[in-house]
């Protein structure tokens, strides 16, 4: 079955026979992802949908520097304002610097050398994760950089297919199980609260 057999390429009814919609017909899913998928107990559209996250990450809102504490996941925005690379023994250790009108703090990715080439000062960053404290300083270890604001599903990890990717699945089929699962919250409770339908 195609998406053109579905009707979902056209943006048609999603009925119940289009859940069995192929994942290979799903945008950004190749032959190894599937297999990926697969691997891990998702062979059908269905499985996909029902495959839920297992928890959520709130990007709607930036905290400011000045009020961070140790122990918070928190989303802070500001201008990047150092950025250096370096080895110790095999381990990779990408530090930076983050500032926002309120206060500075300091960036740490382990193991992810590829960091300093994606990141350059003076870029505008809004960044995702857990404030650490070592002595007397704050910072944040392995931040996410966040591309889209909201309430974020997070979905356990599957090798060789990108949380995004997964994401960006799901998003492409709900439309079209509106029929099937309709929507409960009201328009404007979701819309409120950045709330995928």
């Amino acid at each position: 079955m195609t998406t053109q057999d579905t009707g979902a390429a056209a943006g048609g009814p999603f009925s119940i026979q289009t859940c069995q919609l192929r994942l290979q017909d799903l945008r950004g899913l190749g032959k190894a992802r599937v297999q990926a998928l697969h691997q891990a107990g998702i062979h059908t559209v269905v499985d996909l949908l029902m495959d839920v996250p297992v928890a959520y990450q709130d990007t709607s809102r930036t905290t400011n520097i000045c009020n961070l504490k140790a122990g918070e996941t928190v989303c802070v925005a500001g201008t990047l304002e150092q950025l250096r690379l370096r080895y110790i023994g095999k381990l990779s250790v990408v530090q930076g610097f983050l500032r926002d009108n309120t206060g500075g703090l300091g960036l740490v990715w382990f193991n992810q050398p590829w960091m300093a080439k994606q990141l350059r000062r003076g870029d505008t960053l809004v960044l995702y994760g857990c404030v650490e404290r070592y002595k007397d300083t704050l910072s944040l270890q392995n931040p996410v950089r966040v591309t889209e604001r909201g309430i974020l599903p997070i979905y356990r990890q599957i090798d060789n297919v990108p949380a995004k990717t997964r994401a960006d699945c799901v998003r492409d089929v709900l439309p079209y199980v509106e029929d099937i699962c309709p929507e409960t919250l009201p328009d404007g409770l979701r819309e409120r609260h950045g709330l995928m339908g």
